[in-house]
């Protein structure tokens, strides 16, 4: 009970005010007109688009994997990245969450050392986040410049993305020449500052973790190259899937209002309300409406992406709850293999001799 009443996790409580608003405001027999108007061929298109940006939400760290001498199956390596997505989604909080279970995952079941998987899922997260970044600077000035949703984007909140990507390419740029920056900033830090006994470990994983990044990019110089390829690639499906997806609606939208359409979307997802909830369906409804069509057509294009969203995550939790079952079984055999080995044949163990108690 003391878990559940942290802070970050109170968050879920503004959660069901949202939905009783949602239940007696919005236009739900519209709502779900235009989503029964969907026909099987169209949901399997979306299906299929959708599987193939999954499946390349994992290249970019299997490519670094596989780049610093550890290959892992590209399909188990996509089911434990879903599986972080899963943790990312649900709980409380903005980008972060379920990359301590990937370099879990990776370490525990394919003997990857723990600096080379730490340093793996971070570099993917860094360059995952640069990419981001990146997507929704160049949205929200476009958005602004082309007065495509009204309202919705204001030029402070594209100074402090802005600010943040500027952050991490100078933090790449440091990587690049040589310079370890966070090692030299936790360094700095007194030893009485860990207020807690497993936080002591922190400054040399955080040593581990950049040395491996730096050697990695020394060895490997074109990394960076295709990795940023990748991440490309993989914002231009997700621009197209929510093309495809409004078409398939009824909203026959121009580019620039796909990607004005899909930076909405993105932001609503750096709120720390878990999976933006309501905002997303509010910032869709709004850039709808700023294309000239209705905001039932916003929420139900919102649902459909909620839908996609809580499936990818129902099997992340599915992936992470099967790798938890099979590590529990593998821990319970090592217990009881070598206890077997010690009985004698036949599998009876001898009775202990007992000593009969003579008040001594």
């Amino acid at each position: 009970m003391k878990r559940f009443l942290k802070p970050i996790n109170l968050l879920w409580l503004l959660v069901l005010p949202l939905v009783i608003i949602a239940i007696r405001l919005l236009p739900w027999r519209e709502i779900i007109q235009i989503l029964l108007s969907l026909t099987v061929p169209e949901l399997a298109a979306i299906l299929a688009l959708n599987g193939v940006i999954l499946l390349l939400f994992g290249a970019r760290w299997w490519l670094i994997l596989r780049t610093s001498g550890y290959t892992v199956p590209y399909a188990k390596l996509s089911a434990y990245r879903m599986a972080g997505f899963a943790i990312s989604y649900f709980t409380p909080g903005t980008q972060f969450g379920g990359e301590p279970l990937q370099a879990y995952l990776v370490q525990s079941r394919h003997k990857v050392p723990t600096g080379a998987s730490v340093a793996a899922v971070t570099l993917d997260k860094l360059l995952e986040l640069m990419a981001s970044f990146t997507f929704l600077a160049l949205g929200i000035l476009l958005t602004i410049g082309y007065r495509l949703i009204p309202g919705l984007a204001h030029p402070s909140l594209a100074a402090w993305i802005g600010a943040l990507l500027l952050a991490e390419l100078a933090y790449l740029s440091a990587l690049l020449t040589g310079r370890l920056p966070l090692t030299r900033l936790v360094t700095r830090i007194p030893a009485r500052v860990w207020f807690h006994p497993s936080m002591e470990k922190l400054p040399g994983l955080v040593a581990s973790t950049e040395e491996q990044i730096l050697i990695l990019f020394r060895r490997r110089p074109l990394l960076l190259l295709w990795t940023l390829l990748i991440s490309v690639l993989v914002w231009v499906l997700m621009v197209f899937e929510y093309w495809l997806m409004s078409y398939f609606l009824g909203a026959n939208l121009t580019a620039l209002q796909a990607v004005a359409g899909l930076t909405a979307t993105r932001i609503a997802f750096l709120t720390p309300l878990p999976g933006g909830v309501g905002l997303l369906e509010a910032g869709q409804a709004l850039a709808m409406q700023a294309f000239g069509f209705t905001s039932a057509l916003g929420i139900s294009l919102s649902l459909l992406m909620r839908a996609r969203d809580l499936a990818v995550g129902m099997f992340g939790l599915w992936v992470g709850g099967l790798v938890g079952s099979s590590r529990t079984q593998k821990h319970t055999r090592q217990n009881v293999e070598p206890n077997m080995q010690k009985m004698p044949p036949g599998g009876i163990e001898p009775e202990p001799v007992r000593v009969p108690d003579r008040g001594w």
